[in-house]
């Protein structure tokens, strides 16, 4: 077979008994010496250009002293090294593993959670994955994000107080409406057991709503007169809280202010 390229030279001299049909074996013509130089140089230039498609092995290290251009994809071993390059490069060089080590925080990158959901950035290094859950009346799609972004939909409250979207309450308006002895409001009342403890919790059909005046027609600046109290017969409705304390041992009629509670 004639040896058009270095790739079909054979590594036996003895083989290498032409180029490119041109004779050079033991015995042939002193005139074809110089057209078989002639083509060694062409094909020997053809291998250094790329011209004759061979592939270059290199047996022992290969240094480049210049640039080295790659017009093809480049497969490196896997001990393959690279200059690491200065932190914040950003131009087409190779990133070595120490760079992108640098790049995204070294020992104090964050860690994988270990299991999907949102990240969260807990202390140094260490991170941990949430899911938004749902609550009453709401309604949580992809808590964790995984299939896209996670949607929070109101599925049972509908209202605060009878309106919605941007709500604004008028407590003092509200408090003015409140009915007597609805819950919320207070009551002078006479309690018909025993003492009375402030915090403490009272049926209302213990109480009798009550009142009280002064033995006097009229009441002068630094004047006094003496008290009198009184009680209706009807009792209360609902659960209240005392707002007051007569802990005095014995029989006693016994007033204080309540909070109805419920």
């Amino acid at each position: 077979m004639a040896k058009n390229k270095v790739s079909e030279w054979s590594s036996t001299a003895s083989n290498n008994t032409d180029i490119s049909s041109i004779n050079i074996a033991e015995g042939c013509a002193p005139s074809g010496i110089n057209n078989a130089i002639r083509e060694l140089m062409a094909q020997v230039k053809d291998m250094q250009t790329g011209a004759d498609g061979d592939d270059f092995v290199v047996g022992g290290a290969f240094t480049c002293s210049g640039a080295a251009v790659f017009s093809s994809t480049v497969a490196l071993g896997s001990s393959a090294t690279a200059t690491t390059q200065s932190a914040g490069d950003n131009s087409t060089k190779v990133a070595t593993t120490a760079f992108v080590s640098t790049a995204v925080g070294g020992s104090t990158k964050l860690a994988d959670p270990g299991s999907n959901g949102i990240v969260v950035r807990t202390a140094s290094a260490t991170t941990t994955a949430r899911t938004i859950t749902a609550g009453t009346g709401i309604t949580v799609t992809n808590g964790t994000g995984v299939s896209g972004n996670p949607t929070i939909t109101n599925s049972g409250v509908t209202s605060v107080d009878g309106a919605t979207g941007a709500v604004t309450l008028d407590i003092g308006a509200k408090i003015a409406a409140l009915s007597y002895g609805a819950v919320g409001t207070y009551v002078w009342a006479y309690y018909t057991g025993g003492g009375l403890t402030e915090g403490s919790t009272y049926s209302g059909s213990s109480l009798n709503p009550a009142g009280g005046h002064l033995g006097v027609s009229s009441l002068t600046a630094d004047a006094g007169g003496q008290a009198y109290w009184s009680r209706g017969s009807d009792t209360l409705s609902g659960t209240w809280r005392s707002m007051s304390r007569d802990n005095l041992s014995g029989s006693y009629a016994r007033f204080g202010l309540f909070l109805r509670i419920s």
